[in-house]
């Protein structure tokens, strides 16, 4: 990522300024929005601590562009290094793993779907009496 921005930074201005849009961690992600177009996701925290190293200043950011995207104005200028604690971006990283990515938390967050995948390969008799089965089961 470096190399490509130095790239992109040798033809901007000396007071030019340079919008970044990212894939933002922060956001509400759900595990659809995972996919292999984005090489990277930041933290609004690892985006700043990196352009930082780059000598860019943010002089706007917004969190919330289109729902899961972190987007941020910056300027060309040397500043001091972006406070920047990594042991709690790796436990948010970790977190967000162990809730998005984990078998449990994905049947509950499709469990319609699920249902209507199983209802479409087994039919709707059998999934009505998996169903009355399972509710029994819950009984005694």
């Amino acid at each position: 990522m470096k190399n490509e921005l130095n790239q992109i930074l040798k033809y901007l201005k000396k007071n030019g300024i340079v919008y970044i849009e990212v894939p933002n961690l922060d956001s509400k992600y759900n595990l659809d929005q995972i996919q292999n177009a984005h090489n990277y996701y930041f933290t609004k925290n690892t985006l700043l601590h990196y352009a930082s190293l780059l000598n860019l200043k943010a002089e706007y950011v917004n969190e919330n562009v289109s729902d899961i995207h972190l987007g941020v104005i910056f300027s060309r200028e040397r500043n001091k290094p972006f406070t920047y604690n990594r042991k709690d971006e790796i436990k948010k990283i970790i977190s967000f793993h162990k809730n998005l990515l984990s078998l449990g938390n994905f049947i509950k967050k499709n469990r319609s779907q699920i249902s209507e995948k199983i209802k479409n390969l087994l039919g709707i008799s059998i999934t009505i009496g998996i169903r009355k089965f399972i509710a029994k089961l819950r009984t005694w």
